[in-house]
């Protein structure tokens, strides 16, 4: 009687173990699964993000984009809403390596519209000063940009590089 008694708790506790086991497992499982199709749909949303972001050649500076500094035109509300939609989007998906690029391209682009609105008339000095550092500035949007685009096409193709 106690052998059969030993015998059915061990089956019991040898059920018992194999149930846990195999929740457990499945638990697991239904949270990799869950977690993987997050990651495939923030790859996603990021993916379409970061093409739009590349289509913009890499910066959107303001909604008076286009216009001397030194004039006042009001900003285009319409262009307004989409900048503030696109930071959103940037602020929701992209990654911190990639938000911190976007708005030092951001940050660059705008310096270069400062720089290339400069108001007045300038002497022949002025003109190489300015000119100079539009050159310079030119050269940061560049880098900036270039920066981004690579940052992007690594965050995309997460392969050997």
């Amino acid at each position: 009687m106690k052998s059969e008694l030993v015998g059915l708790i061990g089956t019991i506790v040898g059920g018992v173990i194999a149930l846990a086991g195999s929740v457990t497992s499945t638990w697991l499982q239904a949270r990799r699964q869950r977690d993987l199709a997050h990651d495939e749909r923030m790859w996603t949303r990021r993916a379409d993000l970061y093409v739009e972001l590349l289509a913009a050649d890499g910066a959107e500076a303001s909604p008076t984009r286009g216009h001397p500094s030194d004039l006042d035109v009001p900003p285009d509300p319409a262009v307004e809403l989409s900048l503030t939609q696109l930071r959103a989007r940037v602020d929701a998906f992209a990654s911190v390596h990639v938000a911190r690029l976007w708005r030092e391209a951001v940050e660059r682009d705008q310096e270069l519209i400062d720089a290339a609105t400069a108001p007045g008339s300038m002497s022949d000095i002025a003109y190489q000063r300015h000119m100079a550092t539009l050159t310079t500035e030119t050269t940061a949007v560049e880098q900036a940009r270039a920066n981004l685009r690579q940052q992007i096409r690594a965050e995309l193709d997460p392969g050997p590089h």
